[in-house]
């Protein structure tokens, strides 16, 4: 449940805009209506046998894409990745930062 930074290339100079991205879990009871997730976002990964989709989002419209999803009919819960919304700065073995030391 990661997040990840894809490449959107649509101006013709092939230099791409960087766009954060948010990973969604939405545990679905149909795995064939799950086919409609396609039109929210990228799906990188289908469980069928614990009925869940990983789907990955633009970070700035995921919370639009999260309300949309939880009104369709085979949609039972949605999981978001707490990634990019953490801090990734961790202590050392000491307990101090590497910026104090």
């Amino acid at each position: 449940m990661a997040a990840a930074v894809v490449a959107d290339n649509e101006d013709e100079g092939g230099t791409g805009v960087i766009k954060e991205r948010v990973g969604l879990i939405v545990y679905v009871n149909a795995m064939k209506a799950s086919r409609q997730l396609r039109r929210y976002g990228n799906v990188y990964f289908t469980s069928k046998r614990e009925r869940y989709v990983h789907l990955y989002v633009d970070l700035d419209q995921h919370e639009q894409v999260m309300e949309v999803i939880s009104t369709l009919p085979f949609v039972e819960s949605i999981k978001r990745s707490e990634r990019p919304f953490i801090t990734e700065t961790f202590a050392n073995k000491k307990g101090k930062l590497p910026e104090e030391a």
